[in-house]
């Protein structure tokens, strides 16, 4: 076989190969290292998205046709944990019809993240293959993957990942329509920015990017195009029934807003965040890769440019417009900024002083080799904690209870939601309701504003478990709320409860912890199960059961 027909096979290779090891990285790597994946406790948030997700499966197998509303408020009593509305649909639906399509299991809803992960490197190395070579943009593609803060990510069940596969196909979408002028891609990128904004309203941050980047690109011309105006048309037409119909949850969402000044730590907590996700080196690598790629017009111009603005639009979105900090905001920053390093790197080797001659693109491809080496020797999948829950659950549905008993959790937002998630996915049937103690016990909005205790004395905190029937208290040693003190101090005085098991665990931060399961001495009172959530905010009256 001639060394041509070789180079023609090994060129029709390469994108699947280039997909094989991203797909090892992201998907099958982390379960490989032993990760504990029991129980949801990443974010206050994650529980919430799969419960969520939960009910529209179980609304799509059980009762599709009837109220879904009606519906939803009864799967809530069970689960308090759904969340329907906050966000945008599509997250949600997405994951409720793949959790049909595969089974209602956490192991699923983390694969569905996990791929969607992979589609983006994917998608960050199409996009950089043509101007730096496939070696070099695999390279970027697994600077990207192995981040510690794009693992946590990609192994947890949140919107975040959808939202920046989104908004980066949607930016190069947009480069496509710099180059074309074409009505067809001006179209891909509203349906992309579009499914982004349906998605989370940090996608919000595709505004900024055609400004940014035809002012990059010195395209200015494109303005006066009519399919231009198409753009934002379109994404109106197809956000507008979501975001009118639901404003008063889009301003809900929002809270509490960011405090005056709080730009300035935002700004330089993303920055710290970026540098240390793709590594100090990075740095000034991403700094040539702008400079010629961007500011010097090299190839690919208009892509450059449309990344570039991707990466202003968001860092500045978060540093200025929505002022908030943490990785998982930044995920499309983090993936252009690897993009711009290895656009650094290949700068680099190109303009060294060496003859030009086909050993230029060689060196090029070895120092690739070299930095996809490196960066998965150096690569570790980041420890998941497990506080317990997952076992503090498993505990009572092994337990005997009472068919009209409940089961009150009181933790913080990631503990409660945690157990509340583990009862959703293993028990077999609807047969007993879960109580969380910050909605049982306390009053507040989703986001922790305007928190009260409900009940001021251990007497009345008893009675109200009494009359919802409560036959077990997971109860852990992380929270430091009013009611969960008050609650802690009752059970342990009350002649009524005992401890039934003990779970040694950690805390967020490591720290050594328990979650301890309390069950009742004497037999429930008797009477029918009678109590109030805290759903004001959310629903407009709050959730009552007599």
């Amino acid at each position: 076989m001639s060394l041509t027909v070789l180079v023609a096979y090994g060129r029709r290779l390469v994108i699947p190969l280039a997909a094989l090891v991203l797909f090892l990285v992201v998907c099958m790597a982390p379960r490989a290292s032993g990760m504990e994946w029991s129980e949801l406790n990443t974010a206050p948030d994650e529980a919430a998205h799969y419960v969520t997700s939960l009910m529209i499966r179980s609304y799509l197998t059980d009762a599709l046709g009837s109220n879904p509303r009606a519906f939803a408020e009864q799967y809530y009593l069970h689960y308090p944990k759904v969340a329907f509305g906050i966000w945008p649909p599509l997250f949600h639906l997405s994951l409720g019809v793949w959790l049909l399509l595969t089974g209602a299991s956490l192991s699923s809803a983390l694969l569905f993240v996990s791929l969607t992960t992979f589609v983006l490197t994917l998608v960050l190395f199409l996009a950089g293959r043509e101007s730096l070579g496939a070696p070099l943009a695999l390279a970027a593609a697994l600077l990207f993957a192995t981040s510690a803060s794009v693992q946590t990510a990609a192994t947890s069940v949140m919107m975040d990942m959808l939202c920046a596969l989104l908004t980066l196909c949607a930016t190069v979408a947009f480069a496509r329509y710099l180059d074309s002028r074409r009505t067809a891609h001006a179209l891909a990128f509203a349906v992309f920015a579009a499914a982004g904004l349906l998605t989370k309203y940090n996608a919000l941050a595709l505004v900024f990017v055609p400004p940014i980047a035809i002012v990059a690109a010195r395209q200015w011309s494109v303005i006066k195009r009519p399919n231009f105006w198409l753009m934002p048309a379109v994404v109106a037409v197809l956000c507008a029934p979501w975001y009118l119909t639901h404003l008063d949850m889009v301003l809900y969402a929002s809270e509490p807003l960011p405090p005056p000044g709080a730009w300035v730590l935002a700004m330089h907590a993303n920055n710290a965040t970026l540098i240390e996700s793709v590594g100090i080196v990075a740095v000034p690598l991403t700094l040539i890769g702008v400079i010629a790629y961007v500011v010097r017009r090299r190839t690919d111009h208009a892509l450059w440019c449309s990344v570039f603005a991707l990466l202003v639009a968001v860092w500045g979105f978060h540093s200025f417009v929505y002022a908030v900090s943490g990785a998982r905001y930044l995920l499309a920053a983090i993936a252009v900024t690897a993009l711009f390093a290895a656009a650094g790197l290949h700068t680099l080797v190109s303009i060294f002083p060496w003859p030009r001659t086909p050993e230029t693109a060689h060196r090029v491809r070895m120092a690739a080799g070299l930095l996809a080496v490196l960066v998965l020797l150096t690569w570790r999948a980041p420890p998941r904690i497990t506080r317990g829950f997952a076992e503090a659950a498993a505990t009572v549905l092994r337990s005997p209870r009472p068919a009209d008993s409940t089961t009150l959790v009181s933790s913080d937002p990631i503990g409660e939601g945690a157990f509340v998630a583990y009862f959703a996915t293993h028990e077999d049937e609807r047969r007993s309701l879960v109580l969380r103690g910050s909605k049982l016990l306390a009053s507040g909005s989703w986001m922790g504003v305007d928190y009260q205790s409900r009940y001021a004395d251990r007497a009345s905190l008893l009675t109200s478990l009494d009359r919802a029937r409560v036959a077990y208290v997971v109860l852990d040693q992380q929270s430091d709320e009013a009611h969960h003190r008050l609650l802690d101090a009752a059970l342990q005085e009350s002649g009524d409860w005992m401890i039934v098991r003990t779970v040694a665990a950690r805390s967020q931060r490591g720290a050594a912890s328990d979650v301890r399961v309390y069950g009742r001495v004497r037999p429930l009172p008797p009477g029918k199960r009678s109590f109030e959530l805290d759903t004001k905010r959310s629903l407009g009256y709050d959730v009552r059961t007599r």
